[in-house]
């Protein structure tokens, strides 16, 4: 499932807006001494797991206009899913 920040995909068309989904990422700080990038990474994972498996409940093949936002080792995605054509 194709999930991407901005609200409109090059080339391909919109078919039906489904609505609002959203995901959240469980505590993966495991401890101190992990840098930004890692720490984002290890965050975005199951955040984007999460994401899909909200897209694919509604019958989405794709979410649109992503938005998250980080607070200590969690991250929250709010996103349209939409149906293509």
């Amino acid at each position: 499932m194709l999930i991407t920040t901005t609200d409109t995909l090059q080339g391909v068309e919109i078919k039906e807006y489904i609505g609002l989904v959203y995901g959240i990422s469980q505590d993966v700080t495991g401890g101190i001494g992990k840098t930004g990038n890692k720490l984002m990474a290890k965050t975005m994972e199951p955040l984007k797991e999460a994401l899909q498996a909200a897209g694919e409940e509604v019958g989405a093949d794709a979410i649109i206009g992503l938005r998250v936002d980080f607070e200590k080792g969690f991250a929250r995605g709010t996103g349209t899913a939409v149906k293509l054509k």
